[in-house]
């Protein structure tokens, strides 16, 4: 841009005190300013656009940029030529987005075209074309705004299309815009701070919320899910995070239970993340998958395990998910999946995720077949589980054959619990911006 001429109202808003209280107080007069004046002069957006991000860091800050009707004016520059406008302008969204108020999402998403805006940008800024430029930060800034929008079932439903009278146009604008891109971006080495898609992950996490979201990630033809689980190994925990959320609720829908296990082989990709560098015997080691034995033995003593304890809680509620069934139950146990949890146990300090080991160990070590888990799950391997969090230790979980109204029970509640956790959580915290 060339740099222009100071202009007398230039110099007024360079005059405007700094300190959060008396911006806060002068709201409106920039907002006049920039409705007046702000067409014409790029550099007076600029410094609004700045403003306006940080008054909105504030709640008293985004409750006055709301009620002079920053929404609007914010929708608009999302748009603009210059791109520190545009990421100012995501970014206030982001933050008035952030707080989770039920009306105020609700009248964001009831600006009509906040959706389109945002595809827009994604289409335009994403670098995903030969043609096109690298991805900015507006790109960033818009997915962060798109994560705090879908968290709410309406805005998911919006982002989705899911009231389109033509079933073939629901999510068709979100596969196509988002998780494509998303999939062939490469999380960068340098820091999260340069991955303009992760929060792509939060997005697709939050759509799993709903149906159709789920369809959309579980459709064979496009192989989103299968492709998803590489994100688990990502540099980026926004991009494990979402991933793990978004497996986690396509792991409800139990009629896709036999694809997951045998075609998608999802129980090694949800395991790997839970390993450490605790040495694995011969008799555990016997029957894991061949990827998830090469990883561990590769990193030895340097394995770590996953970090981020909601992608962990993630990865624990889809295999305790998986546990609903006859037949998945033998998978995770034929796999050894008790060694590696039983390891992550003792080495969790969540007592949440504690609780939900306790769960799917108890389904583990259960004999369905009059049988033998003690050879299933290695010779005694059950007894090394710690007590868990209400004193319930692994002698006390059920051994032999339960009787069948006691395992319908606990599939009962293994259903009601991961129900609630679909429609209660859409799996990520808020964005907002500093």
């Amino acid at each position: 841009l060339k740099r222009q001429e100071r202009t007398s109202e230039m110099a007024a808003f360079e005059e405007i005190d700094e300190s959060v209280e008396q911006a806060i107080d002068q709201v409106e007069e920039v907002v006049a300013m920039a409705l007046e004046h702000g067409v014409k002069q790029p550099q007076l957006r600029e410094m609004a656009a700045e403003f306006f991000v940080g008054v909105s860091g504030s709640e008293k800050g985004r409750r006055r940029l709301c009620a002079q009707g920053v929404l609007k004016l914010m929708v608009q520059w999302t748009a603009d030529e210059v791109d520190s406008v545009a990421v100012n302008a995501y970014d206030t969204l982001v933050n008035l987005s952030a707080d989770g108020l039920e009306e105020r999402l609700q009248e964001m998403i009831a600006l009509k075209g906040i959706d389109r805006v945002v595809f827009e940008t994604l289409r335009s800024k994403s670098g995903s074309s030969p043609s096109s430029p690298p991805p900015s930060k507006v790109n960033r800034s818009a997915l962060m705004l798109l994560a705090n929008l879908t968290t709410s079932k309406e805005g998911a439903g919006e982002c989705l299309e899911s009231s389109s009278v033509d079933p073939a146009m629901v999510g068709l604008r979100v596969r196509v815009r988002l998780v494509e891109p998303f999939l062939a971006a490469l999380a960068p080495m340098n820091g999260d701070d340069d991955d303009q898609w992760e929060h792509a992950a939060s997005v697709l996490c939050n759509l799993s919320q709903l149906q159709d979201g789920r369809d959309l990630i579980r459709r064979r033809s496009t192989q989103i899910l299968p492709r998803l689980l590489a994100q688990l190994k990502g540099s980026s925990a926004i991009r494990r995070r979402g991933a793990a959320g978004a497996l986690r609720n396509c792991c409800y829908e139990t009629q896709d239970h036999d694809w997951l296990l045998f075609e998608v082989g999802i129980v090694g990709h949800l395991l790997l993340p839970l390993a450490g560098p605790e040495e694995l015997t011969e008799a555990e080691r016997d029957g894991m998958e061949a990827t998830v034995l090469a990883a561990i033995d590769a990193q030895g003593s340097n394995k770590e395990r996953e970090a981020d304890v909601e992608t962990r809680r993630c990865l624990l509620t889809a295999l305790q998910l998986l546990c609903v069934s006859k037949v998945s139950r033998q998978v995770l146990r034929s796999k050894r999946a008790y060694p590696i949890i039983r390891n992550m146990d003792l080495a969790e300090s969540d007592e949440t995720n504690k609780e939900i080991v306790v769960h799917i160990v108890n389904f583990l070590v259960r004999d369905e077949e009059d049988g033998d888990n003690e050879d299933i799950l290695g010779e005694g391997s059950h007894r090394e589980l710690p007590p868990s969090s209400d004193g319930t230790g692994s002698d006390d979980l059920p051994q032999g054959a339960g009787n069948e109204a006691q395992r319908q029970a606990d599939r009962a509640e293994i259903l009601s619990k991961t129900r609630d956790v679909l429609d209660a959580d859409a799996g990520t915290e808020m964005n907002s911006v500093d």
